[in-house]
């Protein structure tokens, strides 16, 4: 994920080893300035879509314990 230059951001230890490669691909950061987290999913099209949407379910229930506002793209 990239980020412009000058924006300051944090690294989320507690979404750190959600991803499984090719079932559900996770990149995200904590801009510090302003409380959001910017989160970008990936499924690749031909993984079992139930997979996918029990770790995506997962994700948002530790964000939501981390009281984390979510900005969410694929």
């Amino acid at each position: 994920m990239y980020v412009k230059k000058g924006i300051r951001t944090n690294e989320l230890n507690y979404l750190k080893g959600i991803s499984v490669e090719k079932e559900y691909e996770l990149s995200a950061t904590k801009l510090a300035d302003y409380g959001y987290v910017i989160v970008c999913i990936h499924r690749a099209p031909d993984r079992k879509f139930w997979s996918f949407f029990k770790t995506l379910q997962l994700t948002t229930q530790i964000a939501q314990s981390k009281r984390t506002k979510l900005m969410c793209g694929d």
